[in-house]
């Protein structure tokens, strides 16, 4: 006997409501992503570069980014170090948490539905799964 079952999606409509009205980069989307899981702890520049799997010069700006929209926070140490950390605004800090509690295909796939193809900037938007698939297999 053969049973099938679907997995049940954790992206709710307020989760995808408020990643599509935030602008963010795949990016930024990662970082949080990163950054939500763990919640407490503080990262450095590089440890979120690692974390991210990026060298890019774009990332400084999408941290950047980040603090002006008060999703993270930077604290300078004693010896000069700045650390980031999450910065818990009632807005956004449960919706980070949701982020950071989906599976790494599903954030995935959420990310990729999110985001415009071939915009200059690699805004996040909404948009349906056919726009989405249909990219990928182009």
């Amino acid at each position: 006997m053969v049973t099938m079952c679907q997995e049940k999606s954790m992206i709710t409509n307020d989760l995808q409501s408020f990643f599509t009205n935030t602008g963010l980069s795949s990016m930024q989307f990662d970082i949080l992503r990163f950054i939500g899981r763990h919640p407490r702890a503080r990262f450095s520049f590089f440890t979120i570069a690692r974390a991210v799997g990026t060298g890019s010069p774009n990332l400084g700006e999408a941290v950047m980014g980040l603090i002006q929209k008060d999703m993270i926070i930077a604290q300078m140490d004693d010896n000069g170090l700045t650390t980031y950390s999450l910065s818990c605004n009632r807005s956004s800090c449960g919706y980070i948490y949701e982020l950071a509690e989906l599976d790494w295909s599903e954030a995935m796939s959420f990310r990729d539905q999110l985001l415009q193809p071939g915009g200059p900037e690699d805004r996040l938007i909404g948009l349906s799964c056919n726009s989405a698939c249909n990219r990928h297999m182009a």
